[in-house]
């Protein structure tokens, strides 16, 4: 398993800078493991996708959102297990310019939903599914590529669960929850990263989606069954005249 070798990533115990520099960085060393493997996963999931191998991939998806589910667990973990005073120290002995949005296994995770995502658009027109909206609906012909589809917004729904667990331990550790500027705190003010820059750009990123299509299709579903008018129904009523 070459566990000597993985040990040798961690700093030595006498250069640790603080007790619980060694918990705090075994975590997040398996958050990076498990990246890794994610990205390994998805690639695959779309290599699936591309043959026709639908079920494949929904095994390797749902795999890979397991896997991040447990980087939600581990950030968790850095936050309730890492006093405000423990963490502050820990962080003071960080190199600067050093950020978790620059996690190379978070980075690599992103670039593979997008090649995923290439590849269910490609199977898609493949199986002449005219939208992501088709796949939502009860008694689908596509049913296994629905299925890709569902996982996908696990898959999407795990990470987004990891970015808020990111902002919650921000605010609770360095400040910056947006109530505060409520308060009359300036725009600008308040904590930065060891980049520099502003807290408040987790604002953005802690929604940002993998697969918005998909969450948008979920909306669409969610008004035909409420009831509310279909856009292309509007739109083709507008173009024809009135339907009978």
């Amino acid at each position: 398993m070459r566990f000597t070798a993985a040990v040798r990533a961690l700093r030595p115990l006498p250069e640790m800078p603080h007790p619980d520099f060694l918990f705090f960085q075994t975590l997040h060393l398996t958050a990076e493991l498990l990246w890794y493997n994610m990205h390994f996963d998805i690639v695959r999931a779309a290599e699936d996708l591309g043959c026709g191998d639908y079920r494949g991939a929904h095994r390797l998806l749902r795999r890979a959102t397991d896997l991040q589910r447990l980087t939600v667990t581990h950030l968790s973990q850095v936050r309730s297990g890492i006093p405000q005073t423990e963490f502050l120290q820990i962080r003071a002995s960080l190199p600067e310019g050093g950020s978790g949005l620059d996690s190379p296994g978070m980075r690599n995770v992103q670039k593979a939903c997008r090649h995923l995502w290439r590849a269910f658009c490609a199977a898609m027109e493949s199986d002449g599914v005219c939208s992501e909206a088709e796949l939502l609906r009860a008694g689908t012909t596509h049913q296994d590529l629905a299925a890709v589809a569902l996982e996908m917004l696990e898959l999407d729904d795990a990470v987004l669960g990891w970015q808020q667990e990111h902002q919650r331990m921000v605010w609770a550790r360095l400040g910056g929850h947006p109530t505060l500027r409520g308060l009359g705190e300036p725009p600008g003010a308040g904590p930065v990263s060891l980049t520099g820059r502003s807290v408040e750009v987790l604002d953005r990123f802690v929604g940002h989606m993998r697969f918005p299509r998909l969450w948008q299709a979920v909306q669409q579903h969610q008004e035909s069954f409420a009831g509310a008018p279909d856009p292309a129904a509007v739109g083709t009523t507008r173009a024809g005249g009135t339907r009978s």
